[in-house]
């Protein structure tokens, strides 16, 4: 089991699962496992769907009850308005 020091030793180390079955053999795709990020904070640079996406499932489940999503995009668009709304 790997124990970190620091918070900062966990960065850029969130736990990968192969969801390749779900393509069919099509692709590799792989799922981040988010819940383990440090802070209970997921932060997406995005165009708008992915931050979309992420607020309609953190509104709707309560596990994620007390999490902060900051969806970082384009300040135009229609996009922005949604996500501001």
């Amino acid at each position: 089991m790997h124990v970190a020091h620091t918070v900062e030793d966990l960065i850029g180390s969130t736990p990968l699962v192969d969801l390749s079955r779900l393509a069919g053999g099509a692709a590799r795709v792989l799922g981040k496992l988010e819940a383990t990020n440090p802070g209970g904070t997921i932060i997406e640079p995005t165009s708008g769907n992915t931050g979309v996406g992420l607020a309609m499932v953190a509104a709707a489940r309560p596990e994620c009850a007390g999490r902060t999503i900051v969806a970082v995009l384009p300040d135009t668009g229609e996009r922005y308005l949604s996500v501001e709304a």
